[in-house]
């Protein structure tokens, strides 16, 4: 894998409506505000993911730093554990603490985490990206299918993302 290279990444803010709006103890959230990841590779791979900002207006600011991340990891090797260890390098304060997993959001992800968890619980669906993403994740007498493709099968529907950008 070292012989893949990252070569780029685009960031993108969008604001999409949920299908199904949460209520909480401080009002409903009726949208789901994301920053939508490319990262792009020498070997005409693209790796997609988003980060969920609870609040539309952290889309900008969440978008830029993801912007800034991209000259740290440019021309790095596709290592993902190399850059894992690199990025908590950078970002830790106080160490590693005893984190337990959870799944509350980011579905396409948590569904392939708790496969492999031996503490595997309940996958909560909460689609926050169905406007805006194939969809890959399936889930069928309750349970989640998410097929065969490589990564968390994240495919954007580019139209619809041009319709939500911030």
């Amino acid at each position: 894998m070292t012989d893949i290279r990252i070569t780029g990444l685009r960031a993108r803010a969008v604001n999409v409506p949920l299908q199904y709006p949460v209520k909480t103890a401080v009002g409903t959230v009726a949208t789901s505000p994301l920053v939508l990841i490319d990262l792009q590779t020498n070997a005409n791979v693209t790796g997609t993911s988003y980060l969920f900002t609870y609040t539309p207006l952290a889309l900008k600011p969440v978008r830029q730093m993801v912007e800034e991340l991209a000259a740290v990891v440019k021309d790095m090797p596709l290592a993902p554990y190399t850059i894992d260890q690199l990025m908590q390098s950078r970002f830790r304060l106080i160490g590693h603490t005893a984190m337990p997993m959870s799944s509350h959001i980011f579905q396409e992800f948590s569904a392939h985490l708790l496969a492999v968890r031996p503490t595997c619980h309940w996958l909560e669906r909460m689609d926050l990206a169905g406007p805006i993403v194939e969809p890959v994740l399936q889930f069928k007498d309750g349970d989640a299918h998410f097929g065969d493709a490589p990564g968390a099968g994240i495919i954007w529907r580019e139209k619809e993302v041009d319709r939500f950008l911030v």
